[in-house]
């Protein structure tokens, strides 16, 4: 007898088993027939989120080259101002140092400017009679010397 009750429990243990496998795999469809198209959009969603972060990254990776190839023109358009500062630079010191020696002739040139009308007026005085040589030098001679500073002068001047 309880070897009797035993085989029973078994086999109703045994039909609850069954009848809970059966249960499980209705609920298994069910959900499955429920989620099933939520699961499809989500996995949808999942794919075209993929396609959107490899697409993103294609994006950030033209846009990467591209920003390096502006930086590299910005080097070079910045390279071109730095050489052209120092060029400027140089030309503006030629430029002071040519003005300075211009300077330097243009008053050599007065100098001399100066020096042909002392020498200009000292001839007149002595054509006039009015003066003389300090050295006793002829008139001639005093012309001379005066013609050719002038003739200096003006080469130095132009």
């Amino acid at each position: 007898k309880t070897m009797q009750k035993l085989k029973n429990d078994i086999q109703s243990y045994n039909d609850e088993i069954k009848q809970l496998g059966e249960e499980l795999e209705q609920l298994k469809a069910q959900w499955q027939e429920e989620m099933g198209p939520e699961i499809q959009q989500a996995e949808k969603a999942e794919k075209e989120a993929s396609k959107r972060v490899v697409q993103a990254t294609t994006n950030l990776s033209t846009k990467e080259e591209s920003v390096k190839r502006e930086a590299s023109q910005l080097k070079k358009i910045d390279d071109e101002i730095q050489e052209t500062t120092k060029t400027i630079l140089a030309t503006k010191k030629e430029k002071e140092k040519a003005e300075e020696a211009y300077k330097q002739v243009q008053e050599q040139a007065e100098k001399m400017e100066q020096q042909l009308r002392n020498c200009t007026n000292r001839v007149e005085l002595m054509k006039s009679g009015v003066a003389t040589s300090e050295d006793g030098s002829s008139l001639t001679e005093k012309l001379m010397e005066c013609q050719s500073k002038r003739t200096k002068a003006r080469t130095t001047i132009t």
